[in-house]
């Protein structure tokens, strides 16, 4: 295949001298071309270029106490605390 690629440049005229991901880089990065021509090469190469992200493990905190349920407890904390100063 490499041989292919190698005969083809030398044949024709103005073949780019590259792989893939570097001709679709000469493209985003050429500020000649047009904004869209330049995006959907950039969409093409980010993937050779970066590793995706990892999916964000999902961690259950299991000290969780939903909000009202906090809201009652201190309620009733409060209520507790005044009684102790009023009566």
């Amino acid at each position: 295949m490499s041989e292919m690629a190698s005969l083809l440049e030398k044949t024709i005229e103005g073949a780019f001298q590259g792989d893939a991901l570097a001709y679709l880089v000469s493209i985003y990065k050429d500020p000649t071309k047009p904004d869209d021509v330049r995006i959907d090469a950039a969409k093409a190469a980010i993937r050779y270029e970066r590793a995706p992200f990892a999916p964000a493990e999902h961690v259950v905190d299991r000290d969780f106490v939903p909000l009202h349920e906090r809201l009652k407890a201190y309620a009733a904390r409060d209520a507790a605390a005044i009684s102790k100063f009023v009566r």
